[in-house]
């Protein structure tokens, strides 16, 4: 089935080369894809789609304004699209079409304002979400003007590029894979709007300049691996539902055998660990709801996020992750978690629940805790209110969970924690989202 508009001269040729290149792309996680027009881009980033798109999760992106190519694929009459979740915090998961006729390729539209623009094109989310991309073995194709001045700066985030012929790329740039074009085509990088020059081209910095795919090996370049993510990653990060690579659960080391702590969430080695917080109610300690159950853990909070905000169903209770160091260098793993017990005879109750439920804990999965300790939230919550707050929260990438008070309140939490040196390490994403740590004994029950 073809995904272009066979009447558009030369789309199903762009889009037979996609899938012919698509094929050779498996190690790649995220590209910019160019060629003499837009459209020509979007055949080509459609054709490698529907290719990838039989392994993992493909997300074709416009950066190019309204690519008529891309465009049809937008059902609906949603007008939001990629400049809205970086302008103003559009939920990408409520962006993400799904191309018809295809396998797990989705498209994102350029939105309501020009995606031409500084503020997006050098966004540093880009770096973080294409990590996410890279954590959960999807694809993020990019499709731009092959001449946009700030092009260098959205290709310096990803893998590198993807061209269609003989397109002019700016210098330095890695060429992925090149699409072979029809006889006579031009090449293309010239007419771009003038309004996106970056600093670099108006003051004739030579990393502006460009140079033709022809001068380029077509060898891919494969990224090594990626930093542990900040918290910034998580409230841009995609909610389409991507396969995840997860790691078993294990024992949470003891609290005298945890590895000193690192500088900050998104980096596994550091000479300077962060403050570790007061608790705010040490009197509680004794009424504390002091056991989870651990799930999985994930090498990045992107992944330990997605699973609980888009994959646990809503009946597991109380779903939220923390950090843990573990091994020799102290490298940072995100582990899931969820429900809350006062002893460990009641966590293993939990347990035994959670394994009856489909898809969350096999009989080989899951073990019990001790997490005394997580960050308040908001107290003095409506019962009723509680569950819209918590979606607010996870939106931001906050993974909040509500739990009912002696009083018939809930209060909202974040993170559970073995000691205050643990919950050290999560300080730093809670305040790169704007919320100053309350660390407290975790008290109340699941609603």
């Amino acid at each position: 089935m073809r995904l272009v508009d066979e009447s558009r001269a030369d789309a199903a040729w762009w889009e037979d080369e996609g899938r012919r290149i698509g094929a050779e792309l498996g190690s790649v996680h995220a590209a910019v894809v160019v060629a003499p027009t837009p459209d020509d881009a979007a055949a080509i980033a459609l054709g490698i789609g529907a290719v990838q798109g039989e392994t993992r999760r493909v997300v074709v992106a416009d950066l190019a304004d309204d690519t008529r190519a891309l465009q049809r694929h937008v059902v609906g009459d949603d007008p939001h699209g990629v400049a809205d979740c970086f302008l103003f915090g559009v939920s990408i998961n409520r962006i993400a079409h799904p191309v018809a006729g295809a396998k797990n390729l989705f498209v994102l539209p350029s939105g309501t304002q020009s995606v031409l623009d500084e503020e997006i094109y050098r966004n540093d989310r880009w770096r973080r979400l294409v990590a996410g991309f890279r954590e959960v073995g999807a694809l993020l194709l990019l499709v731009a003007p092959a001449g946009a001045p700030l092009l260098a700066d959205l290709v310096g985030y990803t893998d590198g590029v993807i061209a269609g012929g003989e397109t002019a790329l700016p210098a330095g740039a890695r060429t992925l894979a090149v699409a072979e074009p029809p006889s006579g085509l031009p090449v293309a990088g010239a007419d771009v709007p003038s309004d996106v020059a970056s600093p670099a081209a108006t003051e004739g910095d030579p990393a502006a300049a460009v140079e033709t795919s022809a001068q380029r090996s077509a060898t891919r370049w494969v990224v090594g691996g990626a930093a542990l993510l900040a918290v910034a990653a998580l409230a841009t990060a995609i909610a389409v539902r991507l396969p995840e690579r997860r790691v078993a659960a294990a024992p949470a080391p003891a609290p005298d055998t945890v590895a000193a702590p690192v500088a900050s969430i998104d980096s596994a080695a550091a000479s300077v660990a962060p403050e570790t917080p007061l608790v705010l109610n040490p009197a509680d300690s004794s009424q504390a709801t002091a056991y989870s159950v651990e799930l999985a853990k994930f090498s990045t909070p992107l992944g330990a996020l997605m699973r609980v905000r888009d994959e646990l169903p809503g009946s597991v209770p109380a779903t939220t992750f923390g950090v843990v160091p573990l091994g020799a260098d102290g490298t940072l793993w995100y582990r899931v978690l969820a429900g809350v017990a006062a002893t460990r005879r009641g966590a293993d109750s939990t347990l035994a629940a959670l394994r009856r439920i489909p898809g969350v804990a096999d009989s080989a999965a899951g073990v019990v805790v001790a997490t005394p300790l997580a960050f308040r939230l908001e107290e003095h919550v409506d019962p009723g209110a509680a569950p819209g707050v918590v979606n607010d929260y996870r939106t931001r990438g906050i993974p909040a969970y509500a739990l009912r008070q002696a009083d018939g309140t809930v209060t909202l939490y974040a993170g559970a924690f073995a000691t205050p040196e643990q919950a050290a390490l999560f300080t730093t994403y809670l305040r790169a989202a704007g919320i100053e740590p309350a660390l407290t004994y975790r008290l109340g029950r699941t609603l």
